[in-house]
């Protein structure tokens, strides 16, 4: 049987969810494993990677040397010889939406609100609750989504230079004619086209 390792955020969780409906069963085994406690269901790392030395296929977002024992040169150094491994980067784009909650961030009790940087401006700026929300409701507040799709693209481009798979184009090339993004970071399903 062959096994197969998706590790990475909540992307490779589903990445798993997708191999798992569409490989033979009687042939293909597939586990996820978190490589962050924000995501849930962190193991430790020990485990995490005793499963990636005896994988057949590894597929994973690389983490860098920061993160030790799980970072991608040291699981580069423990596959198997003949274990294919293919690195994808986390696919995230804070353009998409003008307000997003981001629940597992690390930046308030509450997570954070991708764009709430916008509204305290306003609050600051004098403008009432009432004014607020009429101006949300009538499109009427700049949230810059233009520059952080942008700056977010080029994120994502740079973690691309070291990645297997490639997404930044896909992105740019579809993201007026298909909705790519539920969130910031999560996809749809017109990411499996590709």
């Amino acid at each position: 049987m062959t096994k197969v390792i998706t590790f990475g955020n909540c992307q490779a969780g589903q990445i798993r969810k997708i191999l798992s409906s569409l490989l033979p069963q009687k042939e293909f085994k597939v586990h996820y494993f978190s490589n962050n406690a924000r995501t849930g269901n962190k193991q430790p790392n020990q485990t995490i990677l005793e499963s990636i030395r005896k994988c057949d296929i590894l597929i994973y977002q690389p983490l860098s040397s920061v993160h030790e024992d799980i970072s991608e040169e040291n699981i580069r150094k423990i596959l198997k010889e003949d274990c294919i491994a293919v690195s994808f980067p986390y696919i995230v784009n804070t353009g998409m939406y003008s307000l997003c909650h981001a629940p597992m961030a690390k930046d308030h009790k509450y997570g954070k609100i991708i764009g709430e940087d916008i509204i305290h401006d306003l609050i600051l700026s004098g403008k009432s609750d009432k004014q607020i929300l009429k101006a949300y409701k009538n499109n009427e507040i700049d949230f810059n989504l233009k520059r952080r799709f942008v700056d977010s693209l080029g994120i994502m481009r740079r973690k691309e230079m070291t990645t297997h798979i490639k997404l930044t184009e896909f992105i740019e090339n579809n993201y007026k004619t298909h909705k790519l993004f539920v969130t910031h970071n999560h996809l749809t399903s017109f990411f499996c086209k590709k």
